[in-house]
Formats: structure tokens, sequence, C-alpha cells
């Protein structure tokens, strides 16, 4: 990848992130203020401790870790209250819908701007976060073949191939006409010396969706294997 193609692909993961966070922003934040409604019924009129306790359960629904600074500004007993609040609103199938779909954006956010194209991986501090928050939208939401693709690129990006294919194969299971899912699946198998079931499954992606990224070059792979040269 050369200078220009290098600062295309940034320019371009850049707007990515923007429009997941965007995305994630209304979510998440039509969540909190449902959440500090329902707090306001449980302590009262304090609209700031209501607030705090919103805020604290709705990062309980999808995962994400409280600020400590934040979290140390709430006694015991609102984090109690944030605790059956975000227990309930996961029995409310909009709210934990809106969970789901929060830590799934938030997830691939993160994806997007922590990967370092240099080694090829996740930023060490990052990979454990999104993992949490692919993990989390998978079992708030586990109709969503999409999620688990998510989830899968995540285990494929910290190279853990047998997670990253049991992954995207429920993802294709779930949609068997997704080319991404079944792209990520070929690479996990790839990885796992399963070359003519990669290569069938490439195959059947490109009829899907010809002009999809990395055929080629999963492709080319496989060939390299087979004559001795991978």
């Amino acid at each position: 990848m050369n200078w220009f193609q290098k600062r295309r692909a940034a320019a371009t993961a850049r707007e990515s992130s923007r429009q997941f966070h965007r995305k994630y922003e209304d979510i998440k934040s039509a969540l909190y203020i449902a959440l500090a409604e329902r707090a306001g019924e449980v302590i009262g009129s304090d609209r700031h401790r209501s607030a705090q306790v919103g805020a604290l359960a709705s990062n309980l629904m999808t995962s994400e870790p409280h600020p400590p600074q934040l979290l140390d500004a709430i006694s015991e007993s609102d984090r109690v209250v944030a605790a059956e609040l975000a227990r309930q609103g996961l029995q409310d199938r909009e709210m934990t819908a809106a969970a789901a779909s929060a830590a799934w954006l938030l997830a691939n956010e993160r994806l997007v701007m922590d990967f370092d194209p240099r080694t090829n991986a996740l930023k060490p501090e990052s990979g454990g976060l999104i993992l949490i928050l692919a993990r989390r939208a998978t079992e708030l939401a586990p109709e969503e073949s999409t999620f688990f693709a998510t989830l899968a690129q995540v285990y494929t990006t910290l190279q853990r191939w047998d997670e990253a294919y049991t992954t995207a194969g429920r993802a294709v299971e779930l949609d068997q006409n997704n080319p991404e899912s079944l792209r990520i699946l070929a690479n996990a198998a790839i990885c796992l010396a399963r070359y003519d079931e990669a290569e069938s499954l490439l195959h059947r992606a490109r009829e899907i969706y010809p002009s999809l990224q990395g055929i080629d070059e999963a492709l080319a792979v496989i060939r390299n294997v087979r004559a001795g040269q991978g």
C-alpha cells in the first residue's frame, strides 16, 4: 500500500468511525434518557442523581465500563437502583434491542479506529473492551447475523481462529446470503487449514456480491499453500 492509498484508507476509516459514533450516540442517549426517567420514579426529583443512576444503568446494559470517577460519585444504594433498572431494562424488548445495537455500534467504531495497520492488530489496550462489547451485542440479540459477523471479525483480528470460525459459522447459519460473513468464515477456515471449505465459501460470497473485497487475496493464499509456497 503506497502513501496515497494509506491516506485514503485512513480517511475512509475516520468517516466510517464517525458514522458508527453518530448512530451509537443517538441510540445510547435514548436509552440513557429512558433509564434516567425510570430512576427519577424510584429516587425522587433529584435530577442529578437520576442522571447518574440512568447513565450507570445504561452502561450496565451495554457492558460498557463506567468511568471510575463517575462511579465513585454514586452511592452504594444508588448503584443498587441502577443494577435493578438495568435488570428490568433487559426484560423490555425495545430497550434490550437498543442496548444490543449500542454495544455493536461502539464495538465497530473502536474496531475501525483502534486497528493498527502497521502491526495488523488491534491496539493492546483496546482488544479486550471491543471483545466485551461485541460479545454483549450477540448475547442481547442472538438472532442478529451481523452482530455475530462483527464478533467473528474481532476474533479474527485477535487471531483466535477457532472462535472466529465458530462465530462466523453462526453468522452464516443466521443469514446464508451475507457475503461478508462468508468471507470471514472462509478466512478463519484458511487459518485452520480447511482449504476446500474456504474455497467454496469464497466462491459463494463472490456469487452473492461480485465486488466484495478480499476474495482474490484469499483465493491466492489457498493456491499458494497448495503449490507449497505458503
